[in-house]
């Protein structure tokens, strides 16, 4: 806490108050009488200084000297001074006197208060004082008013009469008696031990009084970015205290920059950076017992720009705090120039330019140079060569101009202009507006809602949470308001002339895009508006990527993605992952005479169709993964090769097909072929010719009389339960098929039934409901569906799997348990309510003299094995446990029959079927096939 202790009168020149000050004083008469002097001493200068006004020069108090004609008399204010003097002498003789009287006294408090007027005094009228009311907050102390009217302040009336006393009040000049004037009513009677009137207030305390300030401080004028140092006499320079208590200074703030304790009763004041203007500097003035608050003000001035001029060398040029107009001309520069409004030239030369704090401009000219806005709204020009300008903090605006330049906004709400060549805009965080201008631009948006125009050539716009603010983690208790932001805004892309780009390469989670309808979403991305766009780049995510009436070019990147090229000659790339091309035919359109299509120009165009009514001769790529060549679209006739890399047909026009391992067709009658490796054919509707050629090919004829062929290596054909109907003659199946499995263990697969069905693998015949009656050829496998299916082993190795529902596994013969000798069939999924049907074993007396087969349960080792009768035992496979069936028809021949069940079952005699009369055997031979 600084304090200071104000003498003398306030600074404004315009009025005096002496204090009222408190006085501790000693109980004897004495001191009491010594310590009235004070207000004798001003009321003998009113005396005196009235007296030269108004009255003759009163008689000296010396004998008269004579007369000396040769000198002239002294005008009155000689006289005036000489009066002081005397005064003065006086006071030194009083000071003498109780500093040798007043030694060891015990002091007790009284209270004097006094009023003077100088109002016949020529001091100056200050105006704005005038009305001024200055208060101190204390009843005690008269409420604390005290007026300024003209050239003389007024204190309110604080002195009373005592009773037992004569005399006026004690602020009444000359009231009472003789003595001296005491300041509270009657007066003295001149000599140490008795009083005028009226008792002497020992035991009354006076309240303390607020310190006054006469309004709010005007200090000395500081400059932008230095720092200065405020006192204590400058904070206090309008401010007194009435008590004449000493004063402090406490809670200092300031309106802008920083303020800190320096020392005793001094502060060291720093300016914000770049700020100029007023500031307000407040704080409470303390007496020790209350506080008042006040201020004091003072300008920040900026001073005139210094001009620096560099040489035609490599120049190492630092700027001032102030604004700065800087020349770097010739040579690779190095200019930085800090705070302040500063205008750089960088000149020829590779430069390196900081503009720093401020709103600077800042001009590359020739070279390739690296431009560095720093903070405040910079505006930079690169000129010409190829040039780096970044914007940092703030609303920049960045122009490339001549050359490849890369700009890149930063923070705030920044104006990107390529201009010439091909150039590379980042406008970062903030709502950003990007112009391509002349080249193959690559423009990215950033954080924020930003408007994005490619202009004149190819240009590229990259979306996504790409910036350097998703790479930074959020602190600990950060606002869900100011946290890392979920998607890079809601923009808008243009891309002008040229065939421009829509590049959601950087996008962390899927993407939908959509060139005709001219929308893009995703999580990463926002919402964005596209228009005069022709091709798209998608995310590492699970895309959906639609072309246009234009020629597209779709990427989909890695991820699971759907494309779909529309009209016109596109190439469509699915990347990695498992992809879907969907080709769509070709819109209507009206022909006209010259065999054109009609329309106009546009994402709504159906400009991609030619005369012959396709819609393109397009370049389909599915890239890495299990790509599928989607033409469900299409209701006529498609002809497509995987192995020579083409699909044609009259909607789609020929197009070239690469990477594709599936092809789902459409209505027509179609004719897919397969290729080398595993590939998915499905002819979707239409009586299709399917054929897989090489590899474990899966191959679906769908609706219609289909024809499959699986060539060589393990196929399956898969069967589509139809329940619907379709009015055709085969109402309720997907036709009558015929499967050739060729070389290789090839499976038949009805598994998505429901009703049921039979599967004769023997006789190559499989029917039901649900799929007509399909015709079956060098086929070893079988799969069921979810209903009571009937699956009946062949002569060759077997695996069947019955599905869910009470299945029945037939074995018509010993040759189809022998499978000469090759191995034995398995049932992968025996289950309970499934059963094994051997009955027909016994009718055909295939057992010799024995009759029929009796179930022993499970063998154990060291059993003998007995010839008809069956049993089971138990191997491990792998991690895992079968369970064998097993019977013997002749112990010389060592004809051991067994058959392979995938799990460990505890088998009974109600697995099985044994007698004619519980086989499902009648129902094959009886009944025809598909009516089971």
């Amino acid at each position: 806490m600084e304090e200071r202790l104000i003498l003398g009168l306030p600074d404004d020149g315009q009025a005096a108050v002496a204090p009222a000050n408190r006085f501790r004083l000693a109980a004897d008469q004495g001191v009491d009488r010594r310590l009235y002097s004070l207000p004798l001493l001003f009321g003998v200068l009113g005396a005196v200084l009235g007296s030269g006004k108004d009255k003759p020069e009163p008689p000296h108090d010396q004998k008269a000297a004579g007369p000396e004609p040769s000198e002239p008399a002294p005008g009155p204010v000689a006289t005036n001074l000489a009066a002081i003097d005397d005064v003065a002498a006086f006071l030194r003789d009083m000071t003498d006197e109780l500093m040798a009287s007043t030694s060891g006294v015990v002091r007790k408090r009284h209270v004097a208060s006094v009023r003077l007027s100088f109002e016949d005094l020529p001091l100056p009228r200050n105006p704005n004082l005038a009305d001024t009311v200055m208060r101190a907050f204390n009843a005690n102390d008269n409420e604390g008013r005290i007026g300024i009217d003209g050239e003389s302040f007024h204190f309110p009336e604080t002195g009373r009469a005592r009773d037992g006393g004569g005399g006026g009040r004690g602020h009444d000049r000359g009231g009472g008696g003789g003595g001296r004037f005491d300041g509270r009513g009657g007066g003295h009677d001149g000599t140490p031990g008795g009083h005028g009137g009226g008792d002497d207030d020992d035991d009354e305390t006076r309240a303390n009084r607020l310190p006054v300030s006469l309004g709010r401080n005007v200090l000395a004028n500081g400059m932008v970015n230095l720092s200065m140092l405020i006192f204590l006499d400058d904070l206090l320079a309008k401010t007194y205290d009435p008590d004449g208590d000493p004063l402090s200074v406490r809670n200092l703030t300031a309106s802008s920059g920083a303020i800190t304790a320096y020392g005793d009763g001094v502060w060291l004041y720093t300016p914000t950076r770049g700020v100029s203007g007023p500031v307000t500097f407040s704080y409470q003035v303390s007496d020790g017992k209350g506080s008042i608050v006040t201020q004091s003000s003072l300008s920040l001035l900026k001073a005139p720009p210094h001009e620096i001029a560099g040489t035609d060398g490599d120049d190492r040029m630092l700027g001032t705090p102030d604004d700065d107009i800087v020349s770097g001309q010739a040579g690779d520069d190095f200019v930085y120039a800090r705070e302040g409004r500063d205008v750089v030239f960088a000149g020829a030369g590779n430069d390196t330019v900081f503009g720093g704090a401020g709103n600077d401009l800042i001009h590359g000219e020739a070279g390739d140079d690296r431009l560095f806005g720093g903070t405040g709204n910079d505006v930079l020009f690169g000129g010409e060569g190829n040039d780096d300008l970044f914007g940092e903090e703030g609303n920049d605006s960045l122009i490339g101009e001549a050359g490849n330049d890369r700009l890149f906004g930063g923070a705030g709400n920044d104006h990107l202009m390529g201009d010439d060549g091909d150039d590379e805009l980042a406008g970062e965080a903030g709502d950003d507006l990007l112009e391509g201008g002349d080249g193959h631009d690559v423009l990215t948006g950033g954080l924020g809602k930003d408007v994005a125009l490619g202009g004149a050539g190819n240009d590229s716009f990259r979306v996504g949470l790409i910036s350097e603010d998703l790479r930074q983690e959020p602190a600990a208790g950060t606002p869900a308001a100011t946290a890392a932001p979920t998607s890079d805004g809601n923009d808008t892309y243009v891309g002008g002339e040229g065939s421009d780009t829509y590049d959601a390469g950087g996008a962390t989670a899927a993407v939908s895009v959509d060139l005709l309808a001219g929308t893009a979403t995703g999580t990463d991305i926002g919402t964005d508006s596209l228009s005069e766009i022709e091709n798209v780049i998608g995310s590492a995510d699970d895309d959906t990527i639609c072309g246009d009436g234009n020629d597209n070019h779709l990427q989909g990147g890695d991820g699971d993605d759907q494309l779909t090229g529309g009209a016109g000659d596109d190439m469509v790339l699915g990347g990695a992952g498992d992809d879907v091309v969907i080709v769509l035919a070709a819109p209507a359109a009206d022909s006209n005479n010259d065999g054109s299509s009609s329309g106009s120009s546009g994402a709504d165009s159906s400009s991609g169709q030619d005369s012959s009514g396709n819609d393109g001769n397009d370049v389909y790529d599915g890239g890495a993964g299990c790509d599928t060549l989607d033409l469900s679209a299409l209701i006529k006739v498609v002809i497509a090769d995987i192995e020579a890399g083409y699909a044609e047909g009259e909607e789609i026009g020929r197009d070239t097909i690469r990477g594709f391992e599936t092809i789902h067709g459409g209505a027509g009658d179609d004719r897919f072929s397969g290729g080398s490796g595993t590939d998915i054919l499905y002819g979707g509707g239409g009586d299709d010719q399917v054929a897989g050629r090489s590899g474990d090919d899966h191959l679906v004829g769908g609706d219609g009389d289909d024809y499959l062929d699986g060539g060589s290596g393990d196929d399956v054909f898969i069967v589509l339960a139809r329940s619907d109907g379709n009015g055709s003659p085969n109402s309720g199946d997907d036709g009558n098929d015929r499967m050739e499995g060729g070389s290789g263990s090839d499976c038949y697969d009805a598994s998505a039934t429901v009703l049921g069905v039979v599967i004769d693998i023997e006789r190559g015949e499989a029917s039901g409901a649900e799929i007509g009656d399909d015709e079956l050829v060098d086929v070893e496998d079988a799969c069921g569906g979810s209903g009571d299916d009937l699956l009946v082993a062949s002569a060759r190795i077997n695996v069947l799997v019955g599905g869910e529902g009470s299945d029945i596994f037939v074995f018509q013969s010993l040759a189809s348990l022998q499978n000469d000798g090759a191995g034995h069939d398995e049932i992968l999924d025996f289950a309970v309510g499934d059963r094994i049907d051997l009955s027909a074993l016994g009718q055909t007396g295939a057992l010799g003299q024995t009759g029929a087969l009796v179930f022993a349960g499970l063998q154990m080792d060291g059993d003998t094995p007995q010839i008809g009768s069956i049993t089971f035992y138990y191997e491990a496979l792998g991690d895992d446990t079968r369970t064998v069936v097993r019977t013997i028809v002749d112990l010389e021949h060592d004809d051991d029959l067994q058959i392979l069940l995938r799990g460990h079952h505890d088998l009974t005699a109600q697995d099985f079927i044994l007698a004619a009369l519980d086989s499902g055997q009648a129902t094959i031979d009886s009944q025809p096939m598909g009516q089971a």
